[in-house]
């Protein structure tokens, strides 16, 4: 299972954070409209969450996230991914709409 996470400009630890939710990868691809250009760090790190535009960065912004470890890819039919962070174009208002639209849980399997 891949996790999504909806984290805040600047975060930098995930420490007293859990997953918003623990989706299949060959889901969260479609869902969440990722592609290669949405990967950015590997899995053990925290991808770097600022916009380089100060009024964004000051106020805030919550981004989308994917994790997904090597595990989830071997394991899966989705071929040519890396494991690691993927940061989602969508909002966390777009994203909710599309989960609940598919009628997601918590968890969801291929």
């Amino acid at each position: 299972m891949a996790e999504i996470w909806y984290l805040n400009t600047g975060t930098d630890t995930l420490e007293g954070k859990t997953p918003n939710y623990l989706i299949s990868f060959k889901v969260c691809v479609e869902i969440f409209e990722l592609n290669d250009n949405c990967w950015r760090c590997k899995s053990g790190q925290i991808p770097e969450l600022k916009t380089g535009n100060p009024i964004i960065d000051e106020s805030g912004y919550v981004y989308v996230l994917v994790k997904v470890m090597s595990e989830e890819l071997k394991s899966s039919s989705v071929k040519g991914w890396r494991a690691g962070w993927y940061i989602s174009p969508l909002t966390v208002i777009n994203a909710e709409k599309k989960l609940q639209m598919r009628q997601l849980t918590a968890v969801e399997t291929e």
